[in-house]
């Protein structure tokens, strides 16, 4: 009771805070969510089907109706006030420490409690995987966990139930709970072979026997992935080989930052792994990949002395692992992804803290002095991060001040100001991200939209004309709107923007609009199509000349 209120006290700062990141598409101009007709409609639907934001279909999607139902109830008490939804958030985040105390418990022994509340103290207060209870649209990693972590509970007392009837019924509301953590994240479907190599007292159990009776969660998973195929239209994992490929590449320094940062964390919220880890040399990335490799060895090698431990690492390594297929995009709050990994880290931590106890007992008093103070450090910097996700100003504010070389802070903040309407403010952000990076377009379009919204068209087609010489196939803004400057003026470099946006951007159907209307309901069509004629003629245009065949042959 006392850590789930130093918990609770912790953390009262979150109620003060509003929307960042996406929940402000999902919530606050989100409408899904705040019409109870759509409540069912969630289930057949994918999960960014509740946002503002979604723009159809993509490579890699997620199927998470459980956690978007949790949006109704939080909408129906507080609707776009961010109260009820922080609440809900609070909750589950002391509902999951209660769970991971028992779990602690259940591996250690009732007698070695007191090291199954340091675990479960250590998890409630570890700022990086508390991202997901802080930002309120991070909360699928909490239901997946508590979801997760109730059927293992009764999954293991149903192992130990004598009577048949129990038995059966206990595995049937284990394999529902699994059913709705999955529900909730599919991350959970890796939480399956860590199952297997539970640090049995009995070490008779044969390997066949601890597959088949985790058949609860096996059959949950195989429902959620055929759920999810019916509903995605597939599995809809990745965006292909060459992403796999990336996440692979990526996946050891991922792992060894996750574990970094979840025992230590550091007050960066804004993680783009996949420049960091893109700038490893490829000796590192070697190195790393080869340390990787070698971490199942060891911890086979660890289950005879620290059985607890290592089951406590490997479910932190296999649960965190699907976040490598994330690593390779750009992404806020890396901090989340740790939710569910660090159950089993605080778990290896309590049987770690238990072994230390008992094989230095003159220590003991320094252990326990140092347990205190690891654990009042982390309360303190939780509070921070809470304080700090406020607003945009303040959560971007403390990146920028962490790191004020980084573009992204800066271009985030640029971009939440223009969500609100504020394109005057917005403009210094993003030029200071544009300048920090050059490379990334979303700035740069972002940066290009305020300028025009603001009026300061000399400065806008500056940019857009710096835009077309650095970008080729992320550069569609930037024609259209030398297009829309030259149209009259100069109809042959208008021309030239759009048939260089339609060859640069195979898919750019905005370009080929404006391509036919020019041709078609132009006050100057018959120049365009004289021009159009010419230009389409070289060699290098003949995937564009493909597709403008039709159009060509219109009356002028």
């Amino acid at each position: 009771m006392g850590v789930l209120l130093l918990t609770t006290l912790t953390l009262l700062p979150v109620f003060h805070n509003g929307f960042v990141y996406d929940d402000t598409d999902v919530i606050e101009n989100g409408q899904v969510i705040h019409d109870p007709a759509n409540l069912l409609e969630v289930f057949g639907r994918r999960a960014m089907y509740v946002s503002a934001k979604d723009k159809g279909l993509m490579a890699f999607d997620t199927y998470r109706p459980m956690t978007l139902v949790s949006f109704f109830w939080d909408s129906a008490i507080s609707g776009r006030d961010p109260f009820a939804y922080h609440l809900t958030n609070l909750l589950m985040h002391l509902l999951c420490v209660v769970l991971v105390f028992q779990l602690g418990q259940t591996l250690l022994g009732s007698r070695a409690w007191v090291f199954a509340l340091f675990g479960a103290a250590w998890f409630a207060l570890s700022p990086h995987p508390n991202t997901a209870q802080i930002w309120i649209n991070g909360r699928s990693d909490l239901f997946c966990t508590a979801y997760g972590l109730g059927a293992i509970l009764v999954w293991r007392r149903a192992l130990l139930a004598n009577a048949h009837p129990a038995r059966v019924g206990l595995h049937l509301l284990a394999g529902l709970l699994f059913l709705a953590g999955l529900l909730s994240k599919e991350t959970l479907l890796m939480v399956v072979p860590v199952l297997w190599f539970w640090p049995e007292t009995d070490t008779s159990v044969r390997a066949t026997e601890r597959v088949m009776r985790t058949t609860p969660m096996l059959t949950a998973s195989a429902i959620y992935l055929a759920l999810r195929v019916v509903v995605l239209g597939g599995v809809r994992a990745s965006g292909g080989s060459v992403h796999i490929e990336t996440a692979l590449r990526h996946l050891a320094p991922l792992e060894l930052e996750g574990l970094l940062g979840a025992l230590w964390p550091r007050r960066l919220y804004l993680r783009f792994l996949s420049e960091e880890f893109g700038a490893l040399a490829t000796y590192e990335l070697t190195l790393l990949a080869i340390l990787l490799i070698l971490a199942p060895c060891l911890l086979w090698l660890l289950r005879r002395r620290a059985p607890v431990v290592a089951w406590g690492l490997l479910w932190f390594g296999l649960c965190l692992a699907p976040a490598a297929l994330i690593a390779g995009m750009l992404w806020p709050g890396f901090g989340r992804y740790l939710y569910l990994p660090s159950v089993g880290l605080a778990a290896a931590m309590a049987s770690g803290m238990r072994y230390a106890w008992e094989h230095f007992p003159k220590l003991r008093a320094a252990q326990a002095a140092a347990a205190l103070v690891y654990l009042a450090v982390l309360g303190i910097s939780l509070r921070g991060w809470a304080q700090d996700f406020r607003d945009v100003e303040s959560l971007y504010g403390a990146t920028i001040r962490k790191n004020p070389n980084g573009p992204h802070a800066y271009g985030w903040l640029g971009i939440a100001y223009r969500k609100q309407g504020r394109e005057e403010e917005s403009i210094g952000p993003l030029t200071i991200a544009h300048q920090l990076a050059p490379d990334e377009p979303r700035y740069t379009h972002h940066l290009l939209y305020a300028l025009v919204e603001t009026g300061k068209s000399d400065a806008a087609v500056d940019l857009a004309e710096s835009c077309v010489r650095l970008h080729r196939s992320n550069a569609v803004e930037c024609h259209l709107l030398l297009y829309s400057t030259y149209q009259l003026s100069d109809p042959e470099v208008a021309l030239g923007h759009l048939l260089d946006c339609m060859k640069n951007d195979p898919n750019g159907a905005r370009c080929d609009e404006a391509f036919t209307h020019a041709l078609t309901g132009h006050p100057l069509r018959a120049r365009y199509h004289e021009l159009a004629r010419d230009r389409l003629a070289e060699e290098e245009m003949a995937s564009v000349r493909a597709r403008t065949a039709e159009i060509m042959r219109t009356e002028r």
